[in-house]
């Protein structure tokens, strides 16, 4: 079962994580869609989700903020893109653990990155202004292990 915004994880460390003091939240999502930044393998899997809960975190008055989707899936669909985003150019990869991580550039508008997070049955989606290549992950890795502890 995946913690809601508030116990998924506090705020004191997606502080730390985007080391920035100034991030407020978690804020619940009112709808949580498939982002469009997604592939056709990536959508599949998140239309396959049996849990979602979605949060944001972001600075007020400011273009500053992220957010964090966290996701049941079935570990063989996951695998699958898990595979496929490994053999992508357009991926960097790291892991963390048991963990897998992915992340990449998304230049529209004022540009935000995007982060992959996977382990067991979990999937986490970062994507946001505050986020870089590190920080992405790192939350999102973040997200995952709380889904899993």
């Amino acid at each position: 079962m995946i913690p809601d915004c508030s116990g998924l994880m506090s705020i004191e460390q997606v502080r730390v994580a985007v080391n920035d003091d100034r991030v407020q939240g978690p804020d619940p999502l009112d709808v949580i869609e498939a982002p469009n930044v997604l592939g056709p393998a990536a959508q599949e899997l998140f239309r396959s989700a049996t849990e979602l809960v979605g949060c944001t975190y972001g600075i007020p008055q400011t273009d500053g903020g992220f957010y964090v989707i966290v996701v049941a899936v079935e570990s063989p669909a996951a695998s699958e893109v898990v595979a496929a985003l490994a053999v992508s150019d357009e991926y960097a990869h790291t892991t963390r653990g048991e963990v897998e991580m992915f992340s990449k550039d998304v230049p529209e508008g004022i540009g935000t990155h995007l982060g992959y997070a996977f382990a067991g049955g979990a999937w986490a989606i970062v994507q946001g202004t505050m986020v870089g290549p590190e920080t992405s992950v790192n939350v999102a890795a973040d997200a995952v292990t709380a889904v899993l502890e």
